[in-house]
């Protein structure tokens, strides 16, 4: 009662302040709420803005200008380079396409995508390396964007000295790599390397390292450094990959291939061009650290000249060309190593890294690969032009070579091509002993002559007890199905063949299989890799069945006497070649020529007993060391001068092709008929069916190669029908009657389409 006594009371007396008051709270509760919602409306996008962080800075038109200027029509260009970048992909990713957006909308974007990864220094470098011509624009946006500009070359004042140190760098980088190992310095002469270095061809195709053998691959060719075709990779030269914007490559190639020669000549090429300073190096050099590998390349005469080239390094400015990689111990991490060093020097300087494909792994996801190609016909020529500097013999001995796939793919290695070169500079003749030709590559792979023997590596222990093991197992294995031999068989064949000698210096086979694979690369993992590896491969078939015929060979004794040994290998052997006679046909050819005269005949006359026909004639198409009596026996040339006999062999020669069903097969007979005779009329038909199967007229086909190669081959022998008569026969008295036989005379030895010679069966 009280209370409501004082709010009259109040009231009647303060009823004008009373009103005020109310309405001042009906304000306040109403406002209140009004102003708080503005507010927060008002503030919220700085609040956020807080949070955030401070607003990002707008993207600079004069980045975005440069982008255009430097690639007028030529987006794809950088889009591509940034595509082989450790960080573009992360950068382009989600852009528009160049090509379907405005050149200006589309460098906007990618000037905004960089800014916000952070990548602008990146980016800039990649423009440096894109446009050399341009740095100066390019240093000037960098400038305005606060970064960091290129630094130049070397202090003006030091420009001299920078030109008189490059000098002599290079004067001692050619003398370090100029001159070829003592193998390929024939009687004391000395030989450069780009004398003889031929160009060599480069793919990068997404097959550059296949890891399966032939037989695993559907029977695709083995390319040096892989096994299959390039699907879908281009073709390109060693100058071309340096000049590509991507600074990071690998480079496989079997051995032989010509890994060495290859990073030689392009320093010896760097050389002759200002710019970029070459680096010649091994893999096994650089696991000591970088300054020390650059240190021993430099010398201890100018130390200066130390300091200038790690200069020239971090600056940027070398291509670091890396041999080896297979070589270097990997105990000391090479691999690892590389990797780190191309993290720091791999922005703005080159590295291309040589291996061999067994056992390769990748260094790093940056670096891209590549594999060397086989020599095309024309590189061959010219390799061997440089060794003979004789077109005439160059062309002659490649014509040899080129006659059967086996030798034509010899002649694809530069290494074993060279060594042919060698024999040929040296007086010798091709193919007429190819097993002097193969013992010879097979002993440079084992000792590897090629190389330089500071950068040889660990060769193999014991090469002759290692190549007589693997004859052992070669011959074992040969009937096999395929051209791979399975671990667990190998080594059961190698267990075999050790005998009670043992396997010292190895310890075991598998110690052994390990060793032949890493330091000579005549057995190749058909995963690339040792670990886990199901069957084994030999670079070439021609090492496969020379080292075979190599072993039945010995086995066989030297005129052909069999001990039991050897008396149980031929029965097998024969045994198998009755359902597969092309597989042992050119290892029982092979094995002739080892076997010497009179061993190769009893071979000859021993599968002549068995009757198999269609080994028999191959062998006889293909070996050597045969006499001229077995060949005419073999093929059942009547021997006489009269009429009938004439044209008996005529029957038997033009009936070759049809008899043996395979071209190549006949055109190696038919150069066996003649060099087994002297006969005149003989040689005539023999050059006749030769060109005809050169011209299409005879039907068949191949079983190794193609009927384009048979040919050639045909070509060839026709061509050099008579170079197999002695110069004495050539000037000896002949007889030469036209093909109806009216008349005769007596002079030199001449040849006339229409007219058939005949040696006088006095003087035969």
């Amino acid at each position: 009662m009280d209370l409501w006594l004082w709010i009259e009371d109040f009231a009647s007396k303060s009823a004008p302040n009373f009103l005020v008051a109310l309405a001042a709270l009906v304000v306040a509760l109403v406002g209140l709420p009004l102003i708080v919602l503005h507010t927060w409306r008002e503030f919220r996008p700085q609040a956020r803005a807080a949070v955030a962080g401070p607003a990002a800075p707008p993207v600079s038109d004069a980045l975005v200008k440069l982008l255009q200027a430097l690639f007028p029509n030529a987006l794809w260009e950088l889009a591509q380079a940034l595509q082989r970048t450790p960080w573009g992909p992360s950068v382009v990713q989600g852009l528009t396409p160049h090509d379907k957006t405005a050149p200006a909308d589309w460098c906007h974007q990618l000037a905004e995508r960089a800014q916000a990864k952070n990548s602008l220094r990146a980016l800039l470098e990649l423009l440096r390396q894109l446009r050399e011509g341009q740095i100066a624009e390019i240093d000037a946006v960098a400038g305005s964007l606060g970064l960091p500009t290129q630094a130049p070359l070397a202090p003006p004042a030091d420009e001299a000295a920078r030109v008189d140190l490059r000098k002599a760098y290079i004067l001692r980088l050619n003398n370090c790599l100029r001159s070829l190992p003592d193998l390929f310095q024939p009687g004391g002469q000395s030989v450069k390397v780009e004398d003889v270095y031929v160009e060599l061809m480069l793919t990068d195709g997404p097959d550059a390292l296949d890891e399966g053998p032939d037989a695993l691959k559907g029977g695709t060719s083995r390319h040096m450094g892989r096994v299959g075709r390039a699907r879908g990779g281009d073709r390109r030269t060693m100058k071309e990959v340096l000049d590509d914007p991507h600074r990071l490559w690998t480079l496989l190639g079997d051995p032989g291939s010509g890994k060495t020669t290859l990073l030689r000549h392009a320093a010896l090429s760097l050389c002759e061009t200002p710019g970029r300073v070459p680096v010649y190096v091994t893999a096994t050099e650089l696991v000591e650290g970088v300054e020390r590998a650059l240190a021993k390349l430099v010398g201890d005469e100018q130390p200066e000249l130390l300091d200038w080239l790690l200069g020239e390094l971090g600056h940027g400015r070398v291509i670091l060309l890396i041999d080896g990689l297979d070589e270097a111990d990997p105990r000391r991490d090479p691999r690892g190593r590389l990797r780190a060093l191309s993290e720091r020097y791999g922005v703005n300087n080159t590295f291309v890294v040589a291996s061999r494909p067994i056992n390769f792994q990748p260094i790093a996801s940056t670096f891209q690969q590549l594999a060397l190609c086989p020599l095309d016909e024309k590189a061959q020529e010219r390799l061997l032009t440089g060794w003979l500097g004789d077109e005439a013999r160059v062309a002659g001995a490649l014509e040899r070579l080129r006659r059967t796939p086996r030798l034509r793919r010899l002649a694809e290695s530069p290494l074993l091509l060279t060594l042919a070169g060698l024999v040929l500079r040296e007086g010798g003749e091709l193919p007429t002993r190819r097993a002097d030709l193969y013992d010879r590559a097979l002993g440079a792979l084992l000792s590897r002559e090629h190389t330089a023997e500071t950068e040889r590596g660990p060769c193999l222990r014991s090469p002759e007890r290692a190549l007589a093991l693997l004859g052992g197992a070669a011959l074992r294995l040969h009937g096999a199905e395929a051209d791979v031999y399975p671990h667990d068989a190998l080594i059961a064949a190698l267990r075999a063949e050790a005998g009670w000698r043992g396997w010292s210096p190895w310890g075991s086979p598998e110690a052994f299989v390990t060793e032949v694979a890493e330091r000579t690369g005549l057995l190749i993992p058909d995963t690339g890799k040792l670990d886990g590896a199901r069957a084994f491969l030999f670079p070439h078939r021609t090492f496969r069945e020379h080292l075979a015929a190599t072993a039945l060979a010995k086995g066989l004794g030297r005129w052909g006497g069999m001990g039991p040994w050897g008396r149980l290998a031929l029965t097998r052997v024969l045994g198998e070649a009755k359902a597969r006679p092309e597989r042992w046909a050119e290892v029982m050819a092979l094995a002739c020529g080892r076997l010497g005269p009179g061993g190769a005949d009893a071979l000859v006359q021993r599968i002549t007993q068995e009757g198999n026909t269609a080994l028999l004639l191959r062998v006889v198409a293909d070996a050597e060391g045969i006499s001229a009596e077995t060949v005419r026996g073999t093929l059942k040339l009547e021997a006489g001068w009269e009429r009938n006999q004439l044209r008996a062999r005529q029957k038997v020669i033009e009936e070759i092709p049809a008899l043996v069903k395979d071209l190549a097969v006949a055109v190696g007979l038919l150069e066996q008929v003649a060099k087994s005779t002297t006969c005149g009329h003989d040689l005539f038909w023999v050059r006749e069916v030769l060109r005809r199967i050169e011209r299409g007229e005879v039907e068949g086909g191949v079983l190794d190669g193609s009927v384009e190669d048979a040919k050639r081959a045909a070509k060839g022998a026709a061509d050099n029908v008579l170079s197999h008569l002695t110069r004495r026969s050539a000037r000896s008295c002949w007889r030469c009657s036209s093909p109806g036989g009216a008349r005769s005379r007596r002079g030199r030895l001449t040849w006339a389409a229409t007219s058939v010679l005949t040696r006088s069966p006095s003087t035969a």
